[in-house]
C-alpha cells in the first residue's frame, strides 16, 4: 500500500459547529476532532465518485478568521 501525506486547511461554518463565545459548545467540538475511534479524514474524488483513502491518525489547530474575511 501506497501513501501520502497532505497539508491542507478545511473550511467549515463555524456558527453550525459552535460558537467562540461559548466554552461548553468549544470544547465539544474538540473532543469531536479528538475522537480518533470515531473521526476520520477522508481524500473523496468527484470524479471517481469514491473515496480515495481515509485516516484517523491527524493534526489539527483551529485558525481563527476575522469576520470581514
Amino acid at each position: 500500500m501506497t501513501k501520502i501525506k497532505i497539508e491542507c486547511e478545511i473550511e467549515f461554518d463555524e456558527e453550525m459547529w459552535y460558537s467562540h463565545d461559548d466554552e461548553e459548545e468549544l470544547e465539544w467540538f474538540k473532543s469531536v476532532l479528538n475522537d480518533k475511534k470515531n473521526t476520520t479524514v477522508i481524500l473523496h474524488s468527484n470524479d471517481i465518485g469514491d473515496a480515495i483513502g481515509q485516516t484517523a491518525n491527524f493534526k489539527w489547530k483551529l485558525l481563527k478568521q476575522n469576520k470581514d474575511e
